[in-house]
């Protein structure tokens, strides 16, 4: 999240939201129920194309930083996939 100062003064919240890159259990949706459940993580690391997603996402942000100012924070899930997404955007804005 980040705060910013309008032209009155007054500090404002921006927030942006970014999904978890693609998981292995987002992998799983081309099967049937009973083989998803079967085979569905409790906590998915991310898959090789979702690690991929995270990278561009980070490597966009680092070149284009968001529209309404420098981010102060991040608030993320403790689950692996959403770590795994934080950590490097965090990296790469050098937070």
């Amino acid at each position: 999240w980040t705060k910013t100062a309008s032209a009155q003064g007054e500090s404002k919240l921006r927030i942006l939201f970014i999904r978890h890159g693609e998981s292995e259990n987002n992998v799983l949706c081309n099967i049937s129920d009973d083989e998803y459940w079967k085979h569905r993580k409790p906590d998915p690391k991310l898959s090789a194309k979702g690690e991929k997603q995270v990278q561009a996402a980070a490597n966009a942000l680092a070149k284009n930083p968001p529209v309404v100012s420098p981010l102060d924070k991040i608030y993320v899930s403790p689950m692996t996939r959403a770590l795994s997404t934080a950590k490097p955007i965090a990296e790469s804005l050098r937070m």
